[in-house]
């Protein structure tokens, strides 16, 4: 818990050189407003924001240079209140903290008066199904949020049908992260039929699914949504259980597809057969540039597959891991980026895994 700071020690923590107002002023006001007493290890950060970003990541990011400060419900009233007063913040980080639904709550409705804000990152906190069905009403009020992460919040089945549905009216939102949020296929198709006719998501990620069917039905609504939607530009969907059958799917849609450009696959079932169903769609296809295909099963004839196609596709980044891949195949697929000009990292693991990774220049 916090250690609680008096008034002179405010008072000394937020004095600065200038006239100007900080937020750990308006932090303190807020708390006297309120008899509230101080947070002092949350003053102290606050102390240190500068800016148009206001980046409160909580100790529970195990980052050793990140002060030390983990906000919990008592003592985010006065912070809300801050942030509803004040205009000159545009990024939200509140990560990493323990938030409950109490805390979404109010920060839904300080939000309602800020309208500045339009990047919020609520990753790996403690709210459920009502936080996250309050953050789908304000998603409705709203005209300012672009980027919304919630990755790591427990709000399940409840929360993500809610979420999905706002997807449908809202028009504003470009980026939005519900991985590891307790996912099924049911949230997964509800994301996919909100997404057949929404114009301005370009970025979603809802990786990890907590049960999903033989049948692979989140495979197969994703792909109907992708022969119908022209905004989205990254999709990311690691841990789904993804087999040939799927992926198959998947790779006929983006035959039609015109605006996907990356797309993550990792930690999937995909074999041989999946990556034969890749290649066949790569000459209908022009626009998807990079693809993660690691930690499937792809072993040496699926690299032998993706070699030979890949010189002639517009795949500028592919990304495999495979322990089961490490023949002589791995070797004409790192020429092939190579020819691309990208630089790569080529790690070898103690148990002789290899990982092709595109990084920047």
């Amino acid at each position: 818990m916090s250690a609680i700071c008096t008034d002179q020690t405010a008072k000394d923590v937020t004095k600065t050189t200038s006239n100007a107002v900080t937020f750990a002023d308006v932090y303190c006001s807020c708390c006297k407003q309120l008899e509230l007493p101080y947070d002092e290890d949350l003053l102290a950060s606050l102390n240190d924001i500068q800016g148009h970003s206001l980046c409160l990541r909580g100790s529970g990011s195990l980052r050793p240079e990140l002060p030390k400060l983990c906000i919990h419900d008592s003592s985010f009233i006065p912070l809300c209140d801050a942030i509803a007063k004040n205009a000159t913040i545009f990024y939200l980080d509140l990560s990493y903290n323990q938030l409950s639904d109490q805390s979404i709550v109010i920060l839904c409705r300080g939000l309602e008066t800020n309208q500045s804000i339009v990047t919020i990152k609520l990753d790996c906190n403690n709210f459920e199904e009502h936080g996250a069905e309050k953050l789908a009403e304000f998603l409705q009020l709203t005209s300012s949020l672009r980027n919304l992460s919630l990755r790591g919040n427990k709000f399940k089945r409840k929360g993500n049908l809610a979420l999905a549905s706002v997807l449908q009216v809202n028009k504003t939102l470009s980026s939005l992260d519900v991985s590891e949020t307790d996912l099924d296929t049911s949230c997964i198709i509800a994301y996919a039929a909100a997404l057949a006719n929404n114009t301005t998501l370009v970025d979603l990620s809802m990786d990890r699914l907590v049960s999903f069917s033989k049948e692979e039905e989140s495979a197969v609504h994703i792909a109907e949504m992708l022969t119908h939607n022209s905004a989205l530009v990254n999709l990311s969907m690691q841990k789904h259980g993804l087999k040939d059958f799927g992926f198959s799917r998947i790779c006929s849609a983006l035959k039609r597809n015109t605006s996907l450009r990356r797309l993550n696959l990792s930690c999937n079932k995909i074999t041989r057969d999946g990556a034969q169903a890749f290649v066949e769609m790569l000459p209908s296809n022009s626009t998807l540039c990079e693809i993660d295909m690691s930690y499937n099963s792809l072993e040496d004839e699926g690299a032998k597959i993706l070699s030979a196609a890949l010189p002639s596709s517009a795949i500028d980044g592919l990304y495999r891991n495979s322990a089961s891949c490490v023949g002589s195949h791995y070797g004409e697929i790192q020429e092939f980026v190579e020819v691309r000009q990208i630089m790569l990292h080529v790690n070898y693991t103690v148990d002789g895994i290899v990982r092709i990774a595109q990084c920047q220049e």
